[in-house]
């Protein structure tokens, strides 16, 4: 019984990933809980007292509460991702960048604000250049009509 509803819950899963569907803690959630009812009477062999419905239902609402808190940590745990071109790190869900060298010195997640040529570190005043965004060299004024030593 258990043994079937696993396989069938990862035929799910991997149907979803297939067809490039974005699963989240709240899709994980609603299979999960699918999985817990499936399982309910699987779960009452282990209760002394089978009548004792509420029993089996705690512990299933339990074991779904336990995998949603571990779905969620881990869906929102950054995954940074080392961009060479501006020397900066790119979240790779939200597209977001922080700050190389806050991350190298105190392990902390600073991010970028953007400015016109580039982003500008909140907390140790960094700034990294964009190359899709160059600075405009502005040339020095040279006057057509040469001076009469004015």
């Amino acid at each position: 019984m258990l043994q079937e509803m696993l396989k069938k819950i990862l035929s799910v899963l991997t149907s979803l990933l297939a067809r490039k569907i974005e699963i989240g803690p709240g899709t994980l959630g609603v299979i999960s809980l699918t999985g817990a009812i499936k399982a309910r009477h699987y779960l009452a062999q282990f209760v002394p007292q089978p009548a004792e419905e509420w029993a089996v239902l705690t512990i299933a609402a339990a074991l779904i509460c336990i995998f949603l808190l571990a779905a969620t940590f881990f869906w929102f745990l950054p995954s940074l991702k080392f961009d060479e071109q501006t020397n900066t790190y790119i979240d790779k869900k939200t597209g977001i960048r922080y700050c190389v060298k806050c991350k190298h010195a105190t392990n902390i997640k600073t991010t970028l604000g953007i400015k016109p040529h580039g982003w500008r570190c909140a907390s140790c005043k960094s700034f990294f250049d964009d190359p899709s965004r160059p600075r405009k060299i502005i040339e020095p004024y040279k006057p057509s009509v040469p001076s009469m030593g004015y």
